[in-house]
Formats: structure tokens, sequence, C-alpha cells
């Protein structure tokens, strides 16, 4: 079966890698530089920035592509252009869906493989697996279901290949929306719940990271949970066990070794 990927960051790389396995991958489609697009050329498949100038194929497969494709693009895909989506479909559409299952607290997420239409995440769906979110961080969770969503999709090929798949339309009255993060959702808070406080920490990354002030400086904490730990941050119903951060300029360290280093009496913590 003849692929074209179409796809952006290093965790697409792991369904890119599946593909390139099992199939035969004619194209990729990304942005110059980016992981997908250094995995091709690294591995001798012809790549594009283009989506215009993707060939037609059997099935377009896109993952993280960050872009609607057109109706004229979609067209070129002969039996189907899919969409490996990471949520429960029409749960959390949209650009952020790991980060928002996880800040809303749900115990539940997935992957889906849905036909894609000129519409945000919004064309029928093939398949789906579950998948429990866990005390794992926003990267280690997306990693994980870009290998159950790899693995989906090499069940799904062979039955669209032969007929098989069943479609079923979302339902619209079900449909959540998963915005971009913004920095502003991650940041701590000594008024906050030590729930709302450690799924802002689960949720967090580079991009949106899980920022305070501790002793008159600032960390991002990398890790907190319900274990102890010699750093406990008073929130409004409880602690917040602090495992690991990282001090502004610094590398990341134990809650421990923060502390060594403190030569302060008095630790005290407050909102940026």
């Amino acid at each position: 079966m003849q692929i074209v990927f179409f796809g952006t960051p290093a965790f697409a790389v792991t369904v890119l890698e599946r593909l390139a396995a099992e199939q035969e991958l004619s194209c990729v489609v990304s942005k110059p530089g980016s992981p997908c697009a250094t995995y091709a050329l690294a591995h001798g498949i012809d790549c594009c920035a283009d989506p215009e100038q993707a060939p037609a194929a059997d099935v377009y497969v896109t993952c993280a592509y960050g872009r609607i494709l057109s109706e004229e693009v979609l067209g070129r895909a002969r039996l189907a252009p899919l969409n490996l989506h990471f949520s429960l479909l029409p749960k959390w559409r949209g650009a952020a869906p790991v980060a928002r299952a996880i800040l809303a607290g749900e115990q539940l997420t997935g992957v889906s493989i849905m036909r894609m239409v000129k519409a945000l995440d919004a064309g029928p769906v093939c398949a789906q697996a579950p998948f429990p979110v866990g005390e794992l961080g926003l990267d280690e969770l997306t990693v994980d279901l870009a290998g159950s969503g790899a693995a989906l999709l090499s069940e799904v090929l062979p039955r669209l290949s032969a007929g098989e798949l069943q479609w079923r339309e979302q339902d619209e009255a079900a449909v959540t929306y998963a915005a971009k993060i913004k920095k502003a959702e991650t940041l701590l808070s000594p008024q906050a719940s030590v729930r709302d406080n450690r799924l802002r920490v689960q949720a967090s990354n580079k991009s949106a990271p899980a920022r305070c002030r501790i002793a008159g400086k600032v960390v991002r904490i990398l890790q907190a949970d319900s274990q102890s730990s010699p750093l406990s941050l008073p929130c409004a119903d409880g602690e917040l066990a602090v495992q690991r951060l990282q001090p502004e300029g610094k590398r990341a360290q134990s809650a421990q070794d923060f502390l060594n280093g403190l030569h302060c009496s008095t630790i005290d913590w407050s909102e940026i």
C-alpha cells in the first residue's frame, strides 16, 4: 500500500517509523528541519514542505501535522485520507488534546483514526483505542499514545485495503475543543488546590512550564505527586509534594538538592 505521511514533531516519528517498516512510504510532507523531515531525509524517503505538492497515493496519513488540508489535496488519496488524533473523538478536537485531557483531570484518553475532511478533526471515525492517563507527564503520555496509535494504524490499513472498515460519524453534541495551552494556565498558585496544581505540573512542558517562586527563586516544577518529599508547598487544601524542579538558568535537580543549595531557614512560595 502506497502511503504519503504528513507530520511534524518528534513523537510523530514513532508513527512514521512503523509506517516505513510495514508499508510503501512514497513521501513525507513536513516543514524543513522538523523531526519528521529529518527522519525522511536520513532514510532516503522523498520529502516536501508544501502539501499542495504531495503526490497521489493509496492513503494519506496525518499525525500532528498542524494544518487543515484542502479538498483538492485530500482527493489525491485513492482509498482514504486518514488522521491519527490523540483523543477519543469527539472529545478534544484541536491542537492540544493530551494536555487538555490531563488538565481536566480525566482518567482515560486514547487515540482515534478518522477520515479527514476540510474541518478540524471532524470526520467519521473508523477505530479507537483507549489509554489510561495515570500520573504520566504530558511528554511521556504523548509518546505512549504515539506508540498506541502506530499499532492501531497498523491494524486499520489492511482492513481499509480490504474494504472492511466501518465508519461512525461523530456526535456533534459531544464535541469539546482542545485549544493550545497558554503559559498562564500552568502557573502554580498557593490559592489553588493540591489537585489543580498537580494537574498543572502533569500537563506542562517546555512551551507551557509549571512555574512558581520558591524562597525568592523562579523555578519550574518538573514532578509533583502524592509521594513524600522534603519539599512540600502549602496549597488551599493541603500540600503539593515536589520531587524534581529546575531553577531558572540552572539544571534540573531533586527537591533535596534544591533545598541543600538554599542556605535559608524559611521556605515560602508564591505565584509568579
